[in-house]
């Protein structure tokens, strides 16, 4: 699946709820929407949030190696 590809067009509920199901509890899988959502531009970056919702909610885990790089984004614009 090539999330950047899906993201830039679509931003629907739907879609957020298939990458969520497609990257389960991979952590691999997770790197690539995170690499999307911390260095994409502004428009991907809110589209990659939206997945992380539902992530956050069904495996949480899959977030403790992004802890600082998250907090350190929040100084970003």
């Amino acid at each position: 699946m090539d999330i950047q590809k899906i993201l830039e067009s679509d931003n629907s509920k739907g879609t957020a709820l298939e990458i969520t199901e497609w990257i389960g509890r991979d952590a691999e899988k997770m790197d690539v929407l995170m690499d999307i959502f911390l260095n994409a531009d502004y428009r991907l970056n809110q589209r990659a949030a939206y997945p992380l919702i539902f992530i956050s909610d069904r495996n949480p885990e899959l977030f403790k190696p992004y802890h600082k790089q998250m907090i350190d984004h929040l100084d970003n614009d």
